[in-house]
């Protein structure tokens, strides 16, 4: 957002986003943000949980919504990250509900087969004057090296911001 004279950890030019056809850059980020500076941004930046949707399980003693979680993928040709229960049969999601079957079984029609938990989503999201939740994005924390494995992070803009960027909905 400062640009040019941006400080330390924020230097300009220091972080490169991929955003399809849209620049972004310091400009485009100060007016979409509605922040003068990295400074003031960070003041307003919260992060929290997104909401719970779909079934909840527990996980490390907490209830724990399928939206707050980030899964390995699972194909067809590669089950080795297929979530397992405690008994070894594996974890379907369809039509909201959880379905369990042994790995001998054909795979119940029309349900998604549900991959290890390998990290955690966050919303990440900046409170302005009039104390509303604008949304920046999602972040999610991953491990690409198992449990003690550095994490990988990674943000999915939200779609207002999205729209900002690409000169759809700037004020």
């Amino acid at each position: 957002i400062d640009g040019p004279k941006a400080p330390g950890l924020y230097a300009y030019g220091g972080v490169k986003l991929v955003a399809g056809d849209n620049k972004v850059d310091a400009e485009n980020m100060a007016e979409c943000l509605k922040a003068d500076s990295s400074e003031e941004l960070l003041k307003r930046i919260k992060t929290r949980p997104p909401a719970k949707e779909g079934p909840t399980f527990k996980y490390r003693g907490k209830d724990v919504s399928e939206s707050q979680m980030q899964r390995a993928r699972v194909t067809k040709g590669d089950t080795s990250k297929a979530a397992k229960t405690a008994d070894g049969q594996f974890i379907y999601l369809k039509d909201g509900e959880y379905i369990y079957a042994n790995q001998d079984e054909k795979p119940p029609t029309g349900a998604t087969q549900l991959g290890v938990i390998t990290g955690q989503k966050t919303l990440v999201y900046y409170q302005d004057d009039k104390g509303n939740e604008v949304p920046i994005g999602v972040q999610v924390l991953t491990s690409k090296q198992g449990v003690a494995g550095k994490l990988d992070t990674t943000y999915l803009f939200s779609k207002d911001l999205q729209d900002c960027l690409a000169g759809k909905n700037k004020d």
